[in-house]
């Protein structure tokens, strides 16, 4: 499993100067592993500050965020963080070979702390809409392959690395079979993607939802985002979707402008259980107490004999296509 950089208060105190801010007190810290990102003072209001992981994030996922970053905030993009520039002009900074980037603190309450209403979940869509929109518009290259061949690899090293005991009783090669089959199968209409919008990535601030964390972009279809949100925010484990959530993000994405013919919603369905199914695999391999419940490993044996995996996300697809004709009519 990927760690965190060390970084003492001093470093983080001698990385903020960088940017013209300070720490007051004890430093905070403001989650995001495996990276370490803190907040710190400046004149023109708080910093988020983040040293990323290298072996991580790679230099050139940096650079590719940054870019993006960049470009979105040209687009007036008022969703995602603000790029904040060093003392030296430039945008990031280097310490003990880490990258150091810094944003525009966005103060609100994360998703995964919230009960989260239709109101919200609607919110949620329309940002998620509105960050589609623009980041259909970026047009510097873009290695696809690259990113697509760092992606899967970083997610099985993430597996690998899981403790003998704690092994979750799914297989890489089911997930692999998962992944490349369905997810890369997703690839003809290719657009820079945000990836990761879950709960912990969202921020709630005076009824706007703000998407963070732009270090797993990916270049594929750009449904994948909606179906990763329905996924994360509108699927309980057991895999029952809760039609009202799906039906309240569905509704807020369109809300953007953004048009779904009848092909993309049947794209969406599969990137939907396809999204699900990996968050119920890796989620087996972090949560050690789900391995004493006997409903959950039921859950996954399932998921695992490749029937019952049909089975299972068949009925997933219905549930979803019920909650999206409600919200077309």
């Amino acid at each position: 499993m990927y760690s965190r950089p060390e970084v003492s208060d001093e470093e983080m105190r001698r990385i903020a100067e960088m940017f013209g801010a300070v720490i007051r007190g004890a430093s905070v810290d403001l989650g995001g592993l495996p990276n370490v990102t803190f907040l710190a003072m400046a004149p023109g209001g708080n910093l988020a500050i983040r040293v990323c992981n290298e072996d991580y994030t790679l230099p050139t996922h940096v650079d590719l965020e940054v870019s993006v970053l960049l470009h979105l905030e040209k687009s007036a993009c008022s969703i995602s963080p603000r790029i904040v520039r060093g003392l030296d002009g430039q945008v990031q900074q280097q310490w003990r070979g880490h990258s150091v980037i810094a944003t525009r603190y966005i103060a609100g309450t994360r998703l995964d702390s919230v009960k989260r209403s239709s109101r919200i979940l609607e919110a949620v869509g329309l940002s998620v809409g509105q960050l589609s929109a623009d980041l259909a518009l970026y047009s510097d290259p873009v290695d696809s392959d690259h990113l697509l061949k760092i992606r899967t690899e970083k997610l099985f090293d993430q597996m690998d690395s899981i403790p003998e005991r704690y092994r979750w009783p799914i297989n890489a090669g089911w997930l692999r079979d998962v992944f490349e089959t369905e997810y890369v199968r997703l690839h003809g209409r290719k657009s820079l993607c945000h990836t990761d919008v879950w709960p912990p990535n969202v921020i709630l601030s005076n009824g706007v939802a703000f998407i963070i964390d732009f270090d797993d972009l990916a270049l594929t279809d750009p449904i994948l985002d909606l179906a990763s949100c329905i996924a994360e925010f509108a699927i309980v484990e057991s895999g029952i979707v809760i039609e009202d959530a799906a039906r309240a993000i569905f509704t807020g994405y369109l809300q953007s402008g953004l048009i779904l013919h009848d092909q993309q919603i049947q794209d969406l369905v599969a990137g939907v259980c396809c999204s699900y199914a990996s968050w119920l695999a890796m989620d087996s391999c972090h949560s050690v107490e789900f391995q004493n419940s006997a409903h959950y490993l039921t859950r996954l044996k399932t998921l695992q004999d490749a029937p019952g995996r049909q089975l299972a996300l068949a009925a997933l697809s219905t549930a979803l296509q019920k909650a999206i004709q409600h919200t077309s009519n």
